[in-house]
């Protein structure tokens, strides 16, 4: 399954592309 890194940037998932999208989250978050 794909998972998605959580606020302590730790990978939930083996999905590169999920933690990708996770960091891009998180930084949306922060700019928001």
């Amino acid at each position: 399954g794909i998972s998605v890194t959580d606020k302590n940037c730790q990978e939930l998932g083996q999905s590169r592309k999920a933690a990708v999208i996770g960091i891009c989250q998180v930084i949306i978050s922060r700019i928001i």
